[in-house]
Formats: C-alpha cells, structure tokens, sequence
C-alpha cells in the first residue's frame, strides 16, 4: 500500500510493455511465456492470477485501453505487412485489424470519446504521428512534420502531444469536428528520450488530464561500471562438485 510499489506478476518470463485500464483496476501486458509475446490480462489487486487475453503465433504488444474499457489496442507483426495495429475486445472475441500497409504502423492511442486513433507510420520514409477516424473510414491526416513519435492525447481530445526527432516534447492543437483540423507544432520542453527504433512502443513520458504537466523517462549521465568476473565457475560451482 502507500508508495510502495507491489509485484503483480511472478512467471519467470520476460512480461512487458503494461497497459492499465481506465479504472486502474486491470492491467494487459505482453508475456514470452508461450512463444511469441502475448496478452494476458491482470486483477491489480490478485498478482499472479493473469489469463491469457490473447494467444496467437502472431507477436504482439499492447499500446493502448479504450476509454470505456471494451477495446485493447495492440501492435501486431506480421509477415507480410510488418508492424500493424489491431484491437481485440477485452471480454473476448476476435481481434480486428485497424491500419495494415506495406509500411510499419505502432504506437496507436485512441481519442477520449473513441472516435480517433492516432499512430505512427513510417510510410514517408520516417516516422510520422498520423491520425484517421476510428473505425476506419478510409481517410487520414498528417500531423508531425519532419518526424514524430509516441502520440498522446490530452483528455479533452483537443490536444495531441508527440516526441519530435530533436528529443523534444511538442504540442499540436486538433479538431476533430465538424472536419479534422490539425493546428501548428509547437516545441514544448526538451527531453532525452532516446527511443527512436523501427517497433519501440514505449511511452517515454505521461501527460496530466489538463495537458499542464509532464512525467518524461530521462536519460541519466551516471556511467555505470563494468565489473569483469574472473575465474566466475568457482564461484557458482555447488558444495561437492
């Protein structure tokens, strides 16, 4: 209790890249304990008691929880159109394929009333926060210009905020109706977030409901050392071997 922080899984498999429900009360997260990684779905408050959510040959990571808590919003990679977005619904059922090029697309955030989606694509040759109606009716817009990764929306949907190529935190105001509009980019703060890879889905940083404040992951110029272990079997050999 308090601020301290409780295990909740304890399969000796990697599980990574959690994402809470709204309530806070559920968490999915992707686990190698079956192969590739899958969703499996957890009570926070009955650490190790997950189920499996979703279980396929297909590697996937979880980006994302619908507001009204029906839909989980995943990266799946597959064989012949790479990195894809998908959703699967949380009480079960088939997932559904949302965005499938020839090109990458991750990081997928859905708006506050679940009308949008945002996401990455690299279709232009780098990584762009493009934004398309949800569910998909064919068109989408733009909105980094020159690079642009990990979008989120302020809570309001008026707001989307992304890391530019520079490391630095922008802004764009949007609109979503009548028409989508999306405003001017403007440079917030800088950071060093350093993640740029081709399937990183990492959110480096979390954003307050007013869009005021920021929680950013920030590289540390401490050097760590490097201890090199000599003679290193005696040291785990067993009494009597």
């Amino acid at each position: 209790g308090g601020d301290r922080p409780s295990r909740l899984t304890f399969n000796p498999a990697v599980d990574f890249y959690p994402v809470c429900s709204p309530s806070g009360q559920d968490v999915v997260f992707a686990s190698l304990r079956d192969g590739p990684p899958n969703l499996y779905r957890l009570l926070t408050t009955a650490p190790g008691s997950e189920k499996a959510l979703l279980n396929s040959p297909v590697p996937k990571i979880p980006t994302d929880w619908s507001r009204d808590g029906r839909l989980l919003v995943f990266m799946a990679l597959n064989q012949k159109t790479g990195a894809d977005i998908e959703v699967v619904p949380v009480a079960g059922g088939p997932p559904q394929t949302v965005v499938a090029t020839a090109a990458d697309e991750n990081n997928a955030r859905l708006s506050p009333d679940g009308h949008w989606i945002a996401y990455n694509s690299n279709e232009s040759g780098t990584y762009e926060v493009y934004v398309q109606p949800f569910p998909t009716t064919g068109p989408k817009w733009q909105v980094s210009k020159g690079g642009g990764q990990q979008p989120q929306w302020r809570r309001d949907g008026r707001e989307l905020f992304y890391i530019a190529p520079d490391k630095k935190l922008t802004a764009v105001a949007v609109q979503t109706s009548p028409n989508f509009v999306a405003g001017e980019a403007r440079g917030l703060i800088d950071t060093r977030i350093s993640s740029w890879e081709r399937f990183s889905v990492s959110n480096h940083y979390a954003v307050t409901a007013d869009g005021q404040r920021f929680l950013v992951n920030t590289a540390s110029d401490t050097t760590l050392p490097v201890t090199l272990v000599l003679n290193w079997s005696v040291a785990v050999r067993r009494p009597g071997q």
